[in-house]
């Protein structure tokens, strides 16, 4: 993404604050090895491995951390991600997004579950109503709302992101989250951990990027700190890479996290390293202990 001002800036994000109350769940059912973990959000969480076209594969070759954190851990996940959307189509499934831009439907692989006629998060409140047992849910948004921002769909229809707009989309982004945890509490009835996962720097050795990330970062913290939802904790995909793009000089592209393209340089997305990384970094967030204690126990 591109700010047209070059210079380095702290943004101070103001979630809007959200009134509600939140309506305890009935007891979970327990259960043995096999913990239900419900995955969502964007390609991340999703594996989007793709950085050439025809796309031929299947949703079930894409392997992303949701994926790498369930196959060490009696966690079972249930990928609902969908790549390119936004905080808002998470909401709304006809709101701005490139979650459609044929993945959803033919040439794209599709999604790894089916949403039927509703939005992520339709099919998130299904599940959870339908599976009282869950032990985890994880949810990384935010990442698009700035790419549309950047291609002029959103803010002043310019492309390009201002500091303003950015400042903007940072906060309805925010709200936006904060809708889906609401949700996710009050109608999915769900009462367990949720970890939202945080982005990562394209290079640590660029202002404007590590301004970005660190800027998104400070969104999730304020979100998660809120107290308004619950057992809410950030997985730092942030700190994370930047601990292991030290001896890369801050690139994760030299530090092969992200995926190599043809011209030397990399795309966005994570190479498996790259999720392995994202996994710990949720799987630091976490108490699975407790979790495993609290399914067995009949939360």
């Amino acid at each position: 993404m591109t700010i047209r001002s070059p210079r380095v800036f702290a943004v101070l994000v103001a979630v809007v604050a959200m009134v509600l109350t939140l309506i305890p769940s009935g007891t979970s059912q327990a259960k043995g090895a096999s913990i239900p973990y419900l995955a969502l959000g964007d390609s991340l969480p999703y594996g989007w491995d793709i950085v050439t076209q025809p796309i031929t594969s299947s949703p079930s070759s894409h392997v992303g951390y949701p994926e790498t954190l369930a196959a060490r851990s009696p966690l079972e996940v249930t990928n609902a991600a969908c790549p390119g959307e936004t905080s808002a189509s998470f909401l709304d499934r006809d709101a701005p997004s490139l979650c459609s831009d044929g993945l959803i439907s033919p040439p794209g692989p599709g999604l790894k579950v089916d949403w039927g006629d509703g939005s992520q998060l339709a099919f998130a409140v299904d599940f959870l109503q339908q599976n009282t047992d869950t032990g985890l849910v994880s949810l990384q948004l935010g990442a698009n709302d700035l790419f549309l921002c950047q291609r002029g769909v959103t803010g002043d229809g310019v492309p390009g992101c201002s500091e303003t707009e950015f400042i903007g989309v940072l906060q309805q982004t925010g709200a936006n989250i904060g809708a889906a945890l609401a949700a996710i509490r009050t109608l999915g009835g769900y009462d367990g951990p949720i970890v939202l996962v945080g982005y990562y720097s394209l290079d640590y050795g660029d202002p404007e990027q590590f301004g970005i990330a660190a800027a998104s970062r400070s969104l999730l913290q304020d979100v998660a700190g809120s107290g308004l939802f619950g057992d809410v904790v950030v997985a730092d995909g942030f700190a994370a890479f930047e601990k292991a793009t030290r001896r890369a000089d801050g690139d994760p592209c030299a530090a092969g996290l992200l995926l190599p393209e043809g011209d030397g340089g990399c795309d966005i997305h994570t190479t498996p390293r790259g999720d392995r990384v994202m996994a710990q970094a949720v799987r630091r967030a976490i108490d699975l202990g407790e979790i495993v204690s609290s399914n067995r126990s009949g939360r």
